[in-house]
């Protein structure tokens, strides 16, 4: 059963946030933001810094983080 877990993003994600711009199709990039975008576009460091470092007075950015439960085998 798979576990979720919803946090702040953090700095140290960024890498992570990079796998995942790596793995959208072309139709989600323009569903997301609403006209195409390159990928080296959205992989500016300077870009994916402003997401992972939140200013938590004015705006969050959260992320889900899912895992798969070990099954109990007894």
């Amino acid at each position: 059963m798979p576990h979720v877990t919803i946090r702040p993003i953090l700095p140290e994600d960024e890498p992570l946030l990079v796998k995942f711009h790596e793995t959208l199709s072309d139709k989600t990039v323009m569903m997301r933001y609403l006209q195409p975008m390159m990928l080296t576009e959205r992989l500016v460091h300077e870009r994916l810094a402003r997401i992972c470092h939140s200013d938590y007075d004015r705006e969050i950015t959260l992320v889900a983080e899912g895992r798969m439960a070990r099954e109990n085998c007894s």
